[in-house]
């Protein structure tokens, strides 16, 4: 198999398999997790259920792109992962943009997704948002599946939650601020 065809299949695998969300959507969640999990409140406010965060420095490649990041690195099921990534923003010689987003996901150490993703507006944050262009490296992993579809799970978890309490908040706070009359 050459190198296009490679790639096309692990573009195609990825998608089938949801990977190009849950991976653009772990990344997204918790880039931040090495600097907030210094906070007092990060456990209690902010981490989905991760343990042993920390950050690690590194200069990262992803097909044509390359950049220092910081990766975050996690363990979730007893499984020591990392995950990071960067952002290029750059105009074409033909005027055009160029909005990308490169992540990498490692697994026991090694590398086994590296993969860009196309940005729909330089604000984009929302996993709906990126669409996997290409994959420059894909090392088939029930590991690798598994932690991302564990994180993704937690993600929805504590998005739901914190949903529910922003709206018994609200309900609190505006108890009997509003008549219409016609009640």
């Amino acid at each position: 198999m050459d190198v296009k065809e490679a790639k096309q299949r692990a573009l195609r695998l990825m998608r089938e398999k949801g990977m190009d969300l849950t991976l653009i959507k772990t990344y997204q969640a918790i880039k931040h997790y090495p600097s907030w999990a210094e906070r007092d409140d990060f456990n209690e406010k902010w981490n989905i259920g991760l343990g042993d965060i920390s950050g690690e420095e590194v200069t990262l490649e992803v097909g044509y792109l390359k950049d220092c990041c910081r990766l975050t690195v996690a363990e979730i099921d007893g499984v020591k992962f990392k995950i990071g990534g960067f952002a290029k923003f750059d105009v074409m010689p033909d005027g055009s943009s160029l909005d990308m987003e490169a992540v990498a996901l490692y697994v026991d150490g090694k590398c086994v997704i590296a993969a860009l993703y196309s940005r729909n507006g330089v604000d984009a944050i929302l996993p709906s948002d990126f669409r996997l262009s290409s994959v420059e490296e894909f090392h088939q992993s029930a590991v690798a599946e598994q932690v991302l579809q564990s994180v993704s799970n937690l993600i929805d978890r504590w998005q739901a939650k914190k949903k529910v309490a922003s709206h018994e908040s609200d309900v609190a706070k505006y108890e009997g601020k509003f008549s219409f009359g016609d009640e």
